[in-house]
């Protein structure tokens, strides 16, 4: 199975147009376990790999289906001919998206739990907001790619940012996770995400602060600080969020203030 089109009259073959094409769209074979559902005339493919028998694929493919509804709302179309959800059932945990496919990774007993259920959905749905926000709506450093180099971009604030609260909304739009699962931070980057989507949602949008000292005189106010940021005894900081790359003084005040990393210590904490 693979998210490239078929080759016509020719079974289990598949055609790329270009390298870039090829590349981008994994190939899976082997003992599968294939559900589909239609929306609005495409076909969808969930392929499991190892099944087994702790997998529920008609439970799983009837959820996909309310979740691709939803991102067709707030898109308004659905870019290709075909999508196919590629889960990876190899006690491992992730993802990563092409243009037509996603491969998830998960464990056997996701479903064992609604927490960790719901989490599989979130994966799902976070890679398939990819479709559109990375594989058509890109940073330049994001395709047509340097194979002889490597690629960087400091846009991933907005690639990984952005599809981190849609695909969990999306889920919740899609009445399969509730408010307090949506709003849920139990890990420090999800203290992140929370803390700034209640700040959104409070019509006061976050500065962002990066790659800069924050001078002893200085007074900074909701400010998102990360990535290479010294704060310097005496400044004060005032309901900001301290995130990861950030360097404070022993004794630092912080007034509201939404800790995520410290000194490259990673915690959840409000002060």
């Amino acid at each position: 199975m693979s998210g490239l089109p078929e080759a016509s009259g020719r079974p289990h073959t598949f055609e790329a147009a270009d390298y870039d094409t090829l590349v981008d769209g994994p190939i899976v074979a082997g003992e599968l376990k294939v559900y589909e559902f239609t929306r609005s005339g495409k076909p969808h493919y969930l392929v499991n790999v190892n099944e087994g028998g702790n997998w529920d694929g008609a439970r799983a493919i009837t959820d996909m289906d309310r979740i691709v509804a939803e991102h067709e709302k707030l898109w308004g179309s659905l870019p290709y001919d075909k999508y196919v959800f590629i889960n990876m059932i190899t006690e491992a945990g992730g993802g990563l998206e092409h243009r037509n496919s996603s491969v998830l990774m998960t464990s056997r007993w996701a479903m064992g739990t609604r927490q960790s259920y719901v989490g599989w959905l979130n994966l799902v749905s976070h890679e398939y907001f990819h479709v559109w926000n990375v594989k058509r709506l890109r940073p330049a450093a994001l395709g047509p790619f340097d194979y002889e180099n490597e690629n960087y971009t400091p846009s991933l604030w907005v690639s990984e940012g952005i599809t981190s609260y849609y695909g969990d909304l999306l889920v919740r739009r899609a009445g399969l996770s509730s408010d307090a699962e949506f709003f849920d931070i139990g890990t420090p980057p999800g203290y992140l995400h929370t803390a700034s989507h209640l700040a959104l949602r409070e019509g006061k949008p976050l500065d962002r602060g990066e790659r800069c000292v924050v001078h002893a005189t200085a007074r900074i106010e909701r400010t998102v600080l990360w990535n290479d940021v010294t704060v310097e005894s005496g400044a004060s900081l005032v309901e900001c969020i301290v995130a990861d790359g950030v360097t404070v003084p022993a004794g630092q005040h912080f007034e509201r203030c939404a800790l995520v990393s410290v000194n490259g210590k990673m915690l959840a904490a409000e002060f």
